[in-house]
């Protein structure tokens, strides 16, 4: 049976291992705890110390290293010494190899920073452990030419005897009285608490089969663990929400989240029981993690091998400065085949690599779920800094279609005849076949009828009439296909699925309304129309037009034939058009498109679904995705202009606010508090060479010190998201509220998607769209977080920005219009 705490306790230890496996025992979080808690001491005595170096081999080259790199070795090394038993006289040689790794990057990096850079992102990139990056390192390094002489095994022991006698004047370290080299009673003590902690802080959480305790202050205890209301540690967030919930202005945000998590469920058992038939059967759904790994590539063969060596050596030699170095079209042509054929075996190990915690996270799924299968369970909510909603559980409705499609809630209801014309439309938007979710209802109710028989099949029968895995969201669909097919068997039986409502593109909506843009809340379906406007098809088809005149521009017409002969659909734009309205800028367009689309095609290849990459190698890849963004970003300034108007302006507040040093603090119309800070810190890091981000992350607080003032470039990128989401997150609790006032009880909710029983709908689509007028027809949002602003300065008034002018939009047109959430 699962409970929170095995299944806590049981994630961090295998976390544990995992990392103690792959880098070392110095890189746990106990050990990186007594690295954080000794360093500062260890840096002193390591500065002492440097006047013994001379004496020893390779002296002034360790001395060329920081003292706190130094300490940091000697705390890393040490700590996995002691849990790997090694004696004191062994010691010096195990650290020694240590400082001469970090001499080696060092020296490396002094060489040449460029061909170290990447170097150190290449064996990171494509190794995990810390012995394979040891020796690409060495391997890569040795094919540069890098000169370097190899340490001896004594050169290990002078260097490592040096720092080991640091190491036992260090706090942290001691010898029993048989010798051997331990920890400290206090450095254990310092690793028991901060695991304790950790653990504690981050637990498993499981859905409870009682309804959650109401929230009345900052922190509450579910299932034993301590549960913070706002998911922020910082100080000024806690104290200003303590302020708001004691004046009251917290209130109607609170009584929204316990409404929220007062929501019954029931398990929807025929959908766990065709999620875990699926992946035993290696049955091919969209998201779900394949049950079988992709079959590696063949390795390369002798003469293969011996010819990429030879390549490579021909590349490093060019890279010198061999300007005589070329190679003939048809050895180009081999070298590249063979490169490819190695990158394509690290990008399958790379992803049967992420598949594993995928798999893992689905078995917890299908285990939670039938655990709680035949009563009534809750989820307890929390908030995030901006107000958002979140489940507290690891097994909630607002994770991925399989484990939201295993929600159902416990209320019931025997289907009207506009329940069942909800539940039609419900059932046309998860399937998304042939766009039928972007036309009017009554096409989707259409469609639904004159597929009834494949419908009814594939709820009769899922293992064997498999239509349902091509829908958009297979399993959300599949249930609805299964609360129809219940309908059609007994007019009288309950429907318990949640029917969702979806906003058109939230953020620009949100955007739109605050500006008043008319063309941007028509885009976003504010106003009345026959059917759904789509602002990612005029974004898409915008972009075409761009290429299409591009074809005749010779630097970039390869780039934009790519384009258009992979066809510019919506949804090639549609990530991009969404982060628009949260400060994404053409860069971060192209790392998008790299990930959204250039990454799938590549596992598509891997997968044997595609002959070739559509886009070309990874270079081409990377340059079509920059031309892309490019276009994509400038057809969306075309399309929407008073909405990037707005965002400059909260982004003129906060480097007002900046100019100042304070943070960005601003209250949304239901009184939630927001903090946006974002502290100057010392931007040195501490890290050793080869090791991952866990030493640092753990090591920058006591390392790094806060300086006086704001980080007014991250402040003014966080803004815009930052004020977007607090206002749908507003919005969304808003709804709560109103819905809890007219006795709706069972509904579901994931930021900008609001889901009810289908008997409702009507009511609960007319309150979503209520409350978005409300909170924009009587708020000013941008006059109100500029008074805000104002009312923090003491002196930088007239940095301030003016406000931007609003267009003639009326908020009543909301009320006309079917489609806003849809």
């Amino acid at each position: 049976m699962l409970d929170s705490q095995t299944l806590t306790v049981s994630r961090y230890v295998t976390m544990t291992e995992r990392t103690a496996h792959n880098m070392g025992w110095g890189d746990t979080d106990g050990a990186l705890g007594i690295s954080s808690r000794y360093i500062e001491e260890t840096t002193s005595l390591v500065a002492s110390g440097k006047k013994y170096l001379k004496r020893r081999e390779h002296g002034p080259m360790i001395g060329q290293l920081p003292d706190e790199l130094l300490a940091l070795v000697a705390l890393t090394s040490g700590i996995s010494a002691v849990i790997k038993g090694e004696t004191l006289a062994h010691l010096p040689l195990y650290v020694g190899r240590m400082i001469e790794e970090e001499c080696f990057c060092h020296a490396l990096s002094t060489w040449d920073a460029d061909r170290a850079t990447e170097i150190m992102v290449l064996i990171k990139k494509n190794a995990r452990r810390l012995d394979y990056r040891r020796s690409a390192l060495r391997s890569l390094a040795q094919k540069a030419n890098f000169p370097w002489t190899k340490w001896t095994d004594k050169d290990y022991a002078l260097a490592g005897r040096w720092l080991v006698e640091i190491m036992l004047e260090c706090p942290a370290f001691t010898l029993t009285d048989d010798r051997q080299f331990t920890l400290t009673e206090g450095a254990i003590e310092v690793s028991d608490t901060l695991v304790q902690r950790l653990i504690e802080k981050h637990p498993v959480l499981l859905p409870g089969t009682e309804p959650p305790a109401p929230w009345k202050s900052t922190e509450t205890r579910h299932l034993g663990y301590s549960v913070p209301l706002v998911r922020s540690r910082d100080p000024l967030v806690q104290r200003t929400l303590k302020a708001a919930i004691r004046d009251g202005r917290m209130a109607d945000s609170l009584s929204a989240l316990n409404a929220a998590q007062s929501v019954a469920y029931r398990i929807n058992q025929p959908i766990v029981d065709v999620v875990d038939w699926a992946h035993r059967n290696a049955v091919v759904v969209p998201g779900m993690p394949p049950k079988a790994d992709i079959p590696m590539p063949p390795k390369l063969t002798d003469a293969e091998s011996h010819l990429h060596r030879y390549y490579s050596g021909l590349y490093e030699a060019a890279r010198a400065g061999n300007t005589t170095v070329a190679l003939p079209a048809d050895q180009l042509t081999e070298s590249t085949a063979i490169r490819l054929k190695l990158k394509s075996r690290r990008d399958v190990k790379l992803l049967n690599m992420s598949y594993i915690g995928e798999r893992l996270a689905l078995y917890q799924d299908i285990a939670t779920a039938n655990q709680l299968a035949g009563a009534p369970y809750w989820t307890p909510m929390n908030f995030d800094y901006r107000g958002r909603v979140y489940g507290c559980t690891r097994f909630s409705f607002g994770r991925q279609d399989y484990c939201r499609a295993m929600f159902s809630f416990q209320q019931g209801c025997v289907l009207t005849t506009d329940g069942l014309y909800w539940l039609k439309v419900h059932l046309a938007n998860c399937g998304g076949f042939d766009k039928i979710d972007k036309q009017p209802f009554a096409a989707r109710v259409q469609w639904v009828d004159d597929h009834m028989d494949d419908i009814l099949e594939y709820a009769s029968d899922p293992q064997q009439s498999l239509g349902w895995t091509e829908a958009d969201s297979p399993f959300l669909f599949l249930a609805a296909c299964i609360a129809m097919r219940t309908w059609f068997l007994d007019r009288n039986s309950l429907c318990h699925i949640p029917v969702s409502f979806d906003g058109s593109c939230s953020g620009l909506q949100h955007l739109g309304a605050m500006t008043r843009d008319p063309a941007t809340c028509e885009l976003v379906n504010l106003t009345e129309g026959d059917k759904p406007n789509d602002v990612y098809q005029v974004v898409a088809d915008l972009a075409a037009q761009t290429m299409q005149c591009d074809l005749a521009v010779p630097e970039v017409a390869p780039l934009a034939k790519l384009c258009l002969d992979f066809g510019m659909g919506r949804s090639l734009v549609k990530r991009n058009v969404m982060t628009f309205s949260y400060s994404s800028k053409a860069f971060g367009m192209s790392e998008q498109h790299m990930e959204d689309t250039m990454t799938p095609l590549q596992y598509e290849v891997l997968e044997g679904k595609r002959p070739v990459h559509p886009f070309g190698d990874f270079k081409q890849q990377l340059l079509t995705s920059r031309y892309l963004a490019k276009v994509v970003y400038r057809s969306i300034e075309q399309t929407v202009t008073r909405p990037a108007v707005a965002m400059a302006f909260l982004q003129g507040i906060a480097k007002t606010m900046s100019h100042e040093g304070k943070p960005v603090v601003w209250h949304t119309p239901l009184g939630f508090p927001v903090v946006m800070r974002y502290p100057n810190f010392d931007t040195k890091r501490l890290k050793l060479a080869l090791h991952d981000r866990g030493v640092q992350h753990v090591v920058k607080p006591r390392i790094a010190v806060e300086l006086p003032g704001i980080d007014k470039r991250q402040a003014a990128s966080a803004i815009a998201p930052s004020f977007v989401h607090s206002l749908d997150a507003c919005h969304l609790l808003s709804v709560v509220n109103a819905i809890a006032s007219v006795g709706i009880t069972s509904v579901a909710l994931v930021h900008d998607s609001f889901s009810c029983l289908p008997n409702v709908a009507n009511e609960f689509r007319a309150l979503i769209k209520s409350e978005f007028h409300d909170m924009y027809e009587h708020n000013d949002v941008l006059f109100d977080i500029l008074r805000e602003a104002a009312g923090q300065l003491e002196n930088s008034w007239d940095r301030l920005p003016a406000l931007p002018d609003k267009g003639d939009y009326q908020m009543s047109q909301i009320m006309d219009s079917d489609y806003a959430f849809s």
